[in-house]
């Protein structure tokens, strides 16, 4: 079962391949977590998944992650905009409950697929960006909207830790100022990520 298959693979000997590739994937979460280059986040993920089984590269990069939220909640605590953070964090239950169905069928092969994926789409959601094909207009704050960013946001996140970009959409069209939007997606992710520690210890990663 996937819970052996796991435990063996995390048994071999981490060799400097591993390392090479781990260590920056790493960085990258840690720089973007603090706020700088937040964009880097998403490729921690496919990265690990390339050397490891897909599940456990999750499993792997969670209690990182949950570390580096700690850390992060003390500079910005309270500079939050908390009716944003609260419609994205409850929009990410129903979609990690969602994340973790779509878990729990997937085989590592499809797994892999969605991880890559949650990838390209980043990358195409940023180049369009930038050659001005996409761009985020101004609204104001919506709770269903936000609801329902935060339901992406829960999917993307519990598959590859990529949540970023859907929070980011959903934020960045109300032009808050970057502590701000920075300190709210501090919060909504310490949420997220403790909303996934459970499913992935029951999921056996």
């Amino acid at each position: 079962n996937r819970t052996q298959r796991l435990k063996s693979v995390f048994a071999m000997e981490f060799d400097l391949v591993f390392f090479a590739v781990a260590i920056p994937a790493v960085l990258f979460a840690g720089i973007s977590k603090g706020g700088f280059g937040s964009g880097a986040a998403f490729a921690s993920t496919p990265l690990l998944a390339l050397i490891l089984e897909p599940a456990l590269a999750v499993g792997m990069m969670l209690p990182l992650l949950m570390v580096m939220d700690v850390t992060n909640l003390k500079p910005y605590w309270k500079k939050w905009d908390w009716p944003n953070a609260k419609v994205l964090i409850l929009g990410a239950i129903p979609g990690s409950i969602v994340g973790a169905l779509i878990f729990h069928v997937a085989s590592p092969d499809a797994f892999r697929l969605m991880i890559g994926s949650v990838a390209i789409g980043f990358l195409l959601y940023e180049g369009a960006k930038k050659i001005g094909l996409l761009t985020i207009r101004p609204r104001p704050f919506n709770a269903r909207i936000g609801g329902f960013w935060g339901f992406i946001a829960g999917i993307t996140s519990f598959i590859s830790h990529a949540g970023g970009p859907a929070v980011a959409v959903h934020l960045l069209s109300q032009k808050m100022d970057k502590t701000t939007y920075q300190a709210t997606s501090v919060i909504v992710f310490w949420a997220a990520n403790w909303m996934k520690f459970v499913p992935y210890f029951w999921l056996g990663v």
